[in-house]
């Protein structure tokens, strides 16, 4: 099990979740491309970045990690062991 980062440059959904799968890393809780199972799909965007419609210039908004990803990533992680 492993937390990693890509950077996504449009807006297609089920990139992520199909790439990640193709390369032997379902996210979690991915149950149509095969990942663990759990409450909800663990797939985060721990920001976002884009142009102000306005000014033009860029922004960047951060998210934090919801807290029961945690819980949800612990056990998993425990069923793995």
């Amino acid at each position: 099990m492993q937390i990693y980062t890509s950077q996504l440059s449009d807006a297609v959904t089920t990139a992520p979740s199909l790439n990640s799968a193709y390369i032997g890393h379902p996210v979690i809780g991915d149950r149509l491309y095969g990942g663990e199972s759990a409450a909800r799909m663990l797939l985060h965007s721990a920001k976002i970045t884009f142009s102000h419609p306005v000014t033009g210039k860029s922004k960047t908004i951060p998210a934090p990690v919801p807290p029961d990803f945690r819980k949800i990533w612990e056990e998993v992680k425990a069923k793995d062991n």
